[in-house]
């Protein structure tokens, strides 16, 4: 598949809750984010954080589209302060089951990437995954991305505690 990139907008918010929501709810251990504190957001939050990034300057979610529909995002946060304005933080990375290994998280993790390398002074993009995430390793690991730390018990998901896994990748 050759999905369509492009930054998601205002006029997303609909798609992207419903996509995102999706991901919170069939993955609950690739998000840092509970599905139930997702749909506790209005749409006109969901707008506002779509209404607040750029790609100039580092902050955007992407979105993967098949035609019209809303298959994939994954998003790219700078840091705030002088001393961190140089990283940017890759999260939310979520493709739909029916667009899973078709090319579609391949195509957003580039598509990140380049716009990142066009930001003025943006050096290193950072991200973490569940442990046991193989396939989220294999991806940014064929991405140029490397492991630099794990955090255990980073994450609790009932009541069971899951480390992370710290990536990092220099532009």
């Amino acid at each position: 598949m050759n999905p369509i990139i492009r930054i998601l907008t205002p006029a997303d918010a609909a798609v992207f809750y419903d996509l995102r929501l999706q991901g919170l709810e069939l993955y609950p251990l690739a998000f840092g984010e509970a599905a139930a504190d997702w749909r506790a957001r209005s749409l006109d939050e969901v707008g506002a954080i779509l209404d607040d990034r750029s790609a100039a300057n580092g902050t955007f979610i992407l979105g993967a589209f098949d035609g019209d529909h809303l298959v994939g995002v994954a998003a790219l946060k700078r840091r705030n302060g002088a001393k961190f304005q140089h990283k940017a933080e890759v999260w939310g990375m979520f493709v739909r089951p029916t667009h899973q290994k078709q090319g579609v998280a391949g195509a957003l993790v580039h598509g990140l990437i380049e716009r990142a390398r066009k930001v003025d002074g943006l050096r290193r993009l950072t991200l973490c995954h569940v442990e046991g995430n193989a396939a989220a390793a294999q991806l940014y690991t064929a991405r140029g991305f490397r492991e630099y730390g794990c955090e255990p018990d980073a994450l609790v998901v009932g009541t069971t505690a899951h480390a992370e896994i710290y990536m990092s990748l220099a532009l």
